[in-house]
C-alpha cells in the first residue's frame, strides 16, 4: 500500500489537471465563438474582440495570463461580386440573367470577412506549471461573414 498509493495519487492529480487544462480549452473557444457571433451581428467591432473574449472566460479567467491574449488579423477582405467575378468564381452575364445579379449583388454577395487567430497562455499548477513557466499556449481561428447593413 505505501508503494502504490503514492502513485494513484500522482495519477488521480494528473487527471484532474488533464481535465482543467481541458476544460479551459473549451472555455477558450466558446469564448471566441461567442465574441466572433457578436461581430458577425454588428453588435461588436473589430476593435473590442479582445476585451469580449476576455470576458467571456468569466470564472475561467484566473487559468489565463491576461497580458498574453493576442488577435492577429490575417486576409480581411469585402467579398463583393466584382471581386468573385476577377477570381473567375463567378461569370458576369449580361441580358436578364446580368440584371438579377447585378440586384442580388447588394444582398447576397456585399459581405465582409474576419479573419483572426486568437492566442492566450494558459497556466496552470502545479504540474503544468513547473513542466511550462511560461505557460501552454492555446490557438485557434476565427473566420466570420457579415453583411455591411450589420456594421455597428
Amino acid at each position: 500500500m505505501v508503494l502504490v498509493l503514492p502513485l494513484l495519487l500522482l495519477m488521480a492529480a494528473g487527471l484532474f489537471q488533464f481535465t482543467y487544462l481541458f476544460l479551459s480549452a473549451i472555455r477558450f473557444e466558446d469564448a471566441c465563438g461567442q465574441t466572433a457571433r457578436e461581430w458577425a451581428a454588428g453588435t461588436r467591432s473589430t476593435d473590442t474582440l479582445p476585451g469580449g473574449i476576455w470576458g467571456r472566460l468569466g470564472s475561467s479567467q484566473g487559468a489565463f495570463v491576461k497580458g498574453s491574449l493576442r488577435i492577429d488579423p490575417f486576409e480581411n477582405e469585402a467579398y463583393s461580386l466584382a471581386q468573385a467575378a476577377k477570381r473567375k468564381e463567378v461569370a458576369v452575364q449580361t441580358g436578364p440573367v446580368g440584371a438579377l445579379l447585378e440586384k442580388a449583388k447588394g444582398i447576397l454577395f456585399d459581405y465582409s470577412a474576419g479573419r483572426w487567430i486568437v492566442t492566450i497562455r494558459f497556466k496552470s499548477r502545479p504540474f503544468f506549471g513547473l513542466l511550462f513557466p511560461e505557460g501552454i499556449p492555446f490557438r485557434t481561428r476565427l473566420a466570420v461573414i457579415r453583411h455591411p447593413g450589420g456594421t455597428p
